[in-house]
């Protein structure tokens, strides 16, 4: 039996040995030799000359292991020697290999599955990528360890393959995990999905350039450094990328494009990556989303994107990109969102929304863009936010804004858009048409004239409002009280006069209101707002406010900013 204990090297065999030796106990006439010889590629046994030959899964390695089996005196030990061409022999030596098998298949039933104990080598470079973690605070790894089988770890998914069980996912996203992913994550060649996101995560993206049959790579929300590696376009079956948020530096590397015909998110958004856009991505004629914003890529936008008929969202917003933007991407008649904000563009088609009528989201914000607002915005009818500001537009706010139903976001603070008379205003009464709308921002424009009594007209859903620095001037409308539902609304640093009394009384939900500023106002103002009352006739205004300012602190609900210029207090009491 010494021979058997000396041949046994994985728990199955451990097993098998216990089995044959119990049988030896009850059949003094019969010893097994086990020995190690060469790798098969069946796991069938094969009985051949009365040997039986089986291949066991031991980890990354595979044995055969030989049974050989003898007929012996009653004398320990002494093997007979016996001819091979005795018939009588070779049956009964058959019969004695049949026991076996039935013995083996009996134990995989009692002691557990081949499958529990197959892909050891999978649950070692998970132990490794385990001893990396420095910070568990969920205790996500609690159940990592080698007495569980690797299909009762946590985040695993194991699927079954022609050798037993092998990791098919490993999903661990928003875990609080700190550590480095280390390499050995780069055996697991049957690996679909790996998901790491939304921890803390450090050190270089590792090379996963083996993961061949990898789909979705998402290691977004951490702290990884270093370039992209090179090796990342051997994943040819990648679906998804997303490495968004993380310190990854480098030039995007041409090869990039070459990553699969498949893939259909790119996610780099929020990295430090430098140099310019490869215009090999648009090799990628599958991509849904490409998202490179919030890096320090230079240059212009390549033409060739516009191959990209299938993209929904392109976000090459918060870069250092000029040279306008390509005629070829208007035609991608697909696309939802358009986000190229704080860049350098510098020109702005006047027919961008003619060929989308799709666009939901058209972010432009900080691009230097001068001259009139194009029109054409207004023919892409199910568009719901528009950031214009912060640019160099002119003239009038366009009155195709008001077919946009859909629209509920609209900001053109920080431009120069005109508005000389009254009529040039009435652009507010064309939003009345927006019954979604819940944002307007106009602050910081060339806005003249009064405020029309249409502004009453907008959207019962309005919450923020700001017409502050204009020049406007006149009374504020008394149909300023109908927007019930302002939460923010700033009217300071204008030529406004007259009584506010009666204006905001009907505003219930107001937080916030900015009459700063506001230079001839009229010396009787009576304004009431939840338990706080003003009035100048007893010439406390000074007090007043800072009372109402301590209040806000301390007791009241709402805030309210309510000054008026020095020159214009009432004077004292004779």
């Amino acid at each position: 039996m010494g021979q058997v204990a000396a041949a046994c090297k994985s728990g199955v065999i451990g097993r098998l040995e216990s089995a044959m030796m119990q049988q030896a106990r009850r059949n003094s006439n019969i010893w097994w030799r086990l020995e190690p010889s060469g790798e098969l590629a069946s796991k069938h046994p094969i009985i051949c000359s009365g040997h039986a030959y089986f291949v066991f899964s031991l980890g990354r390695k595979i044995e055969e292991i030989q049974f050989e089996c003898c007929r012996i005196s009653n004398k320990p030990k002494q093997v007979l020697e016996t001819s091979q061409s005795s018939v009588r022999r070779d049956k009964w030596e058959m019969l004695v290999l049949l026991v076996l098998l039935l013995l083996c298949h009996g134990l995989g039933n009692t002691h557990g599955s081949q499958d529990d104990h197959a892909g050891d080598g999978d649950m070692l470079s998970l132990l490794d990528f385990k001893r990396a973690i420095n910070s568990d605070p969920n205790g996500a790894l609690a159940s990592w360890n080698t007495s569980n089988p690797l299909y009762r770890w946590a985040g695993i998914t194991c699927g079954r393959a022609h050798r037993g069980r092998v990791i098919t996912s490993l999903e661990l996203a928003g875990q609080g995990l700190k550590g480095e992913i280390t390499s050995s994550l780069g055996n697991l060649t049957s690996l679909r999905t790996l998901n790491l996101s939304i921890n803390s995560f450090s050190g270089r993206l590792p090379p996963l350039g083996r993961l061949g049959k990898l789909e979705v790579l998402d290691l977004s929300w951490n702290s990884l450094r270093d370039a992209i590696p090179d090796g990342i376009v051997n994943c040819s079956r990648l679906r998804i990328l997303d490495l968004s948020m993380n310190s990854l530096v480098g030039e995007l590397h041409s090869k990039v494009g070459l990553l699969s015909d498949d893939l259909l998110v790119l996610n780099l958004y929020g990295n430090r990556l430098t140099g310019t856009i490869p215009p090999s991505l648009g090799n990628m004629t599958h991509l849904e989303q490409l998202d490179l914003g919030n890096n320090s890529l230079s240059g212009s936008i390549p033409a060739e994107l516009g191959k990209l008929l299938n993209l929904s969202i392109l976000s090459l917003g918060e870069n250092s990109l000029s040279g306008g933007i390509p005629q070829s991407l208007l035609n991608l008649s697909s696309l939802l969102g358009l986000s190229w904000g704080q860049n350098m563009l510098g020109v702005l088609p006047p027919n961008i929304c003619d060929a989308l009528p799709n666009l939901r989201s058209l972010d432009l914000r900080s691009n230097m863009f001068d001259g009139h607002i194009p029109a054409s915005i207004g023919n892409s009818s199910n568009i719901e936010d528009i950031l214009l500001s912060r640019n160099n537009f002119s003239g009038p706010i366009p009155h195709s804004f008001g077919k946009l139903s859909k629209l509920y976001f609209l900001n053109l603070e920080e431009n120069m858009i005109e508005a000389s008379s009254d009529e040039s205003l009435e652009f507010l009464h064309e939003m009345g048409n927006c019954t979604l709308l819940t944002f307007i921002s106009l602050y910081d424009n060339q806005l003249q004239g009064g405020i029309p009594s249409s502004v009453g007209n907008m959207s019962v859903n309005l919450q923020y409002f700001s017409l502050e620095q204009n020049h406007l001037s006149g009374t504020v409308p008394p149909s300023i009280g109908n927007l019930h539902g302002l939460t923010y609304l700033s009217l300071a640093g204008n030529d406004l006069a007259g009584t506010i009394e009666g204006r905001f009384e009907k505003i219930t939900n107001l937080e916030y209101l900015n009459l700063e500023a506001v230079a001839k106002m009229t010396s009787h103002v009576i304004f009431q707002y939840n338990v706080l009352a003003i009035d100048d006739t007893h010439n406390t205004w000074t007090n007043m406010i800072v009372k109402m300012i301590m209040l806000e602190i301390f007791q009241l609900r709402y805030i309210v900013i309510f000054t008026i210029k020095e020159a214009f207090k009432p004077s004292k009491r004779d």
